[in-house]
């Protein structure tokens, strides 16, 4: 690394503005290429923090329109995407598409990858257009004779929930969306059904990005199923699994998965739940270890947060407009004798025609503030918010409350858990009213994180004699497992209590998803956090009675309106709110965006195999 180069290093560090990683990043590259400008080394740290904060690549145009940094004004700096252009392809290390170099410029576009996260992208891209086109299941009597049974034309939701089963019997890709209690999981039942009548013999394979959200998956399907009319009824996998243990991937390994495309899993139909959760490296495993003959069934809400890790697979798969090409159009009257016109917008990415997205709510039946609310979130309505959140006319829905009075809320929502505990009740009960309640937050950080909290409300329950004894295991501790651990059967993800068992022994009590209890040494917990409060993301995939959300009292760029609908739809029954509307209207405005280069990459086959510089024009 030159002088020159070491001190803009240095004089970007005194900036603040990114993490060390970043900037040995940029570093790294610095010493293998003395001549690698001061501008290219910032551009490549820009990369690292985008991809640590879930983008896929950088897009040149949006660099473009930051102010330069005010480091040292005689280095030359690039001022429009085009001349980043230029001077990126003169970097050793920047390859175009095609080529293998540690970093992607994809010049026609604007985007900067590493190779890393480019290959990945193509990849996916090219497996999920191979898997898209008209693939019937069976011929079309038989899927037309279990459609007009399974989705009887009296039920107002049936039209779409019969045309994602229809999809399914006719492709090799379906992608259901729609919003919490939208029926997702009734139409997974009786899709299934259509499919395993036409072909019996088909392996299945229920699947969750958390051992939470794979167990909800398994007990919702099983209920659906139940409800089925009983010569409908199928038979599936007892239990739903999680990504992870589906392809054999264990934390931190470098090994291949189990399943891979040379040993492909021994599956004829995959449905995978809260897809939305899953980043773009897992999602190219899984459909790369699918079999081609394999029917893949994606089924998420892609206005919730997205994965934690790089990529937003599911939104780039929703971001064409519904309805379907004419030809599509054609073949599903064909194939259910239903009407239906194709859509007046055209769009060549190639899942429009094999995507559904429900609209009627079941759920909030009975709330029907908070299915106000979520929408008017979603909708980014600040107006509408505000009046849910401040009138008294919706009991189900409260906000704003004082911040000085948040404790007593917390109290009041984990009483009837503590008192169960004191009183000696099973510990299936005891878990059964800790699920019914939960805090959650934005933040991990600050007087209104997770960390603060947790410390806050443990000296609160303290002071009014819930938690009894010294140290780590006391009886009453919630746990939030936050790594997979298969020798103790546990998931990223799970919720436990610590409890005593009959003759006063602390163990760790996890509710199983057949409602029976799976009980540990609270010595056996590997990597664990205590659980009075959760990120909205650690929650995505669970639901709650009651929830209390807590928002900082000053902006934030994590407070987005998919944060917040997604964690306004955690609650089933009751919302109470805890921080200044104000916050509420600055998020609504700021929506979770992740560059990706997904969308174009469906659409344009070509990008995969080019070669040399004209992409780059």
């Amino acid at each position: 690394m030159t002088p020159a180069q070491a001190a803009w290093l240095r004089a970007l560090r005194n900036l603040g503005r990114f993490e060390e990683f970043d900037l040995q990043l940029a570093g790294m590259f610095a010493r293998q290429d003395p001549q690698l400008p001061e501008s290219a080394m910032w551009v490549i740290a820009c990369l690292s923090q985008q991809i640590q904060r879930g983008a896929v690549c950088l897009t040149l145009a949006g660099l473009a329109a930051e102010t330069p940094p005010a480091v040292n004004p005689s280095v030359p700096w690039p001022a429009n995407a085009a001349d980043w252009v230029t001077l990126l392809r003169r970097v050793p290390a920047v390859g175009v598409p095609g080529q293998i170099r540690p970093l992607v410029l994809d010049g026609s576009s604007g985007r900067f990858y590493s190779y890393r996260h480019w290959d990945l992208e193509q990849r996916l891209a090219r497996e999920l257009r191979q898997r898209a086109g008209w693939a019937p299941v069976a011929e079309a009597r038989v899927v037309r004779r279990a459609l007009n049974a399974l989705f009887p034309a009296d039920e107002p939701a049936a039209s779409l929930q019969g045309l994602a089963a229809a999809l399914a019997a006719s492709g090799r890709i379906t992608v259901l969306t729609g919003g919490p209690g939208t029926g997702k999981t009734t139409t997974l039942a009786r899709m299934l059904a259509v499919l395993l009548h036409a072909r019996p013999a088909s392996r299945v394979a229920l699947v969750a990005p958390t051992g939470k959200a794979a167990a909800r998956m398994e007990e919702a399907l099983g209920g659906a199923l139940a409800r089925l009319p009983a010569q409908w009824r199928v038979t599936v996998p007892a239990q739903a699994t999680t990504l992870h243990r589906l392809l054999g991937l264990r934390p931190g390994a470098a090994h291949l998965p189990r399943f891979h495309p040379a040993h492909p899993l021994p599956v004829d139909i995959l449905a995978l739940d809260e897809a939305s959760m899953v980043d773009l490296a897992l999602m190219t495993r899984l459909v790369e270890a699918l079999p081609d003959t394999a029917r893949l069934i994606l089924l998420g809400d892609p206005d919730q947060l997205a994965s934690v890790e790089a990529g937003a697979v599911l939104g780039d798969l929703c971001e064409s407009p519904l309805g379907f090409s004419p030809m599509q159009a054609r073949r599903l009257v064909e194939l259910t004798g239903w009407s239906m016109s194709p859509a007046a917008a055209r769009d060549d990415h190639p899942l429009r025609d094999h995507r559904v997205h429900l609209t009627h709510n079941h759920r909030f039946g009975d709330s029907p503030g908070l299915a106000r609310l979520a929408a008017a979130v979603n909708g980014g309505d600040a107006a509408a918010v505000h009046c849910l959140l401040t009138g008294e006319g919706e009991p189900e829905v409260s906000g704003s409350a004082e911040p000085g009075l948040m404790m007593e809320q917390v109290l009041a929502g984990y009483a009837p858990y503590l008192d169960a505990l004191t009183a000696g009740t099973a510990a299936a009960e005891v878990l059964g009213r800790f699920e019914q309640f939960r805090v959650l937050c934005a933040h991990r950080a600050g007087p209104f994180g997770v960390d603060g909290l947790n410390a806050r409300i443990e000296a609160a329950l303290r002071r009014r004699g819930y938690l009894l004894g010294e140290g780590l295991w006391t009886a009453g501790r919630p746990v939030l497992v936050t790594r997979n651990d298969p020798g103790a059967r546990l998931a990223n993800g799970d919720v436990g209590l610590i409890l005593p068992d009959r003759s006063g022994r602390l163990q760790a009590v996890f509710r199983r998803s057949d409602g029976s209890v799976h009980a540990i040494s609270p010595a056996r917990l590997g990597a664990w956090e205590t659980a009075f409060a959760m990120t909205v993301h650690k929650t995505q995939g669970s639901e709650f009675d009651t929830v209390l959300l807590v928002l900082p009292s000053e902006d934030s760029p994590l407070l987005t309106r998919n944060l917040l609908y997604t964690g306004v739809t955690r609650a089933r029954r009751r919302l109470r709110v805890v921080g200044p509307v104000e916050i509420w209207e600055s998020a609504l405005a700021r929506r979770q965006q992740r560059a990706s280069g997904l969308g174009d990459a469906l659409r344009r086959p070509q990008a995969i195999g080019d070669r040399g510089d004209s992409h780059c024009g």
